[in-house]
């Protein structure tokens, strides 16, 4: 078999028939990898591999990469991470391959790159893979052109408000949409309490200026949107007369806005296809 003329999705797959070590957040030798691993932080979960040089086969597939033109983006396409992180790919106009996964046969390639089985995954030109959204976000929006969205966020109070959403009230949230899922989840307390530890302080916010980032938005905003708007579709009718009118009006501009729309363009799933879709 030629690894060297197969898709890269076809050749990460095989990764799994073989015997292979993944280290993951764990020191290396450098005489056993293929490349430096790289020191996960508190925001930077890039992962670390090292490939067994015992087998030729690792350094064939690790070479390919180097050879890919865009990113590739494992994606669901109503999995308020992956949105937030497709977002960020179109704000910064970045050409890249979306796989749209299907839950309940995730594919071979994206567990070998990220065994922990969620989405988003994005494997990069040259083998780097991020594996959790808010790194894709930065890898994006720290382009050039796009740099103002991602410093916008690193303000003391936009780093809050992006850990108050995916931690607290992302907890209440799943107990809210989902209480049949959680023992003894009341969904009404659920909803008070995202209300009293995340809504009502993000209404005060959002009344003093149209985005987080001030008169534009930033990349905070584009982090949280998905999970406000999961929230507002549990109970409709209950959210519209709710007492967030700057939060509704907040999520109205985000849900009709044409980069909302072309995030949410439907794609086959378990296969690579460019994104964004052409016209």
């Amino acid at each position: 078999m030629v690894f060297g003329k197969l898709p890269i999705g076809v050749l990460l797959g095989h990764l799994i028939k073989l015997r292979w070590t993944i280290n993951h957040r764990t020191s290396y030798s450098p005489s056993k990898t293929l490349a430096p691993a790289k020191l996960a932080t508190s925001q930077n979960s890039i992962s670390e591999y090292a490939f067994e040089l015992e087998c030729p086969v690792y350094l064939s597939i690790f070479l390919s990469t180097q050879h890919m033109e865009k990113p590739l983006l494992y994606t669901y396409r109503r999995c308020p991470y992956a949105m937030r992180a497709r977002m960020a790919l179109l704000v910064a106009g970045i050409a890249f391959d979306a796989h749209e996964v299907s839950l309940r046969d995730k594919p071979s390639a994206m567990l070998a790159l990220s065994p922990k089985g969620s989405v988003p995954v994005m494997l990069l030109p040259g083998g780097e893979v991020l594996e959790q959204s808010w790194d894709i976000m930065r890898w994006s929006l720290e382009q050039h052109a796009v740099r103002h969205w991602w410093a916008a966020a690193q303000t003391a109070e936009n780093l809050e408000w992006l850990a108050s959403n995916d931690g607290i009230f992302k907890h209440h949230l799943d107990r809210y949409k989902y209480p049949e899922r959680y023992a003894n989840a009341d969904r009404c307390m659920h909803r008070e309490q995202a209300l009293e530890h995340f809504l009502r302080p993000l209404e005060q916010r959002l009344a003093n200026s149209e985005f987080l980032g001030g008169d534009d938005a930033c990349a905070t905003d584009l982090a949280i949107f998905p999970f406000i708007r999961q929230f507002a579709a549990v109970e409709p009718a209950w959210f519209a007369q709710a007492p967030l009118r700057a939060i509704r009006d907040w999520l109205s501009r985000w849900t009709a806005s044409p980069l909302f729309l072309q995030c949410m363009v439907k794609l086959p799933a378990q296969t690579n296809c460019p994104f964004p879709q052409a016209d």
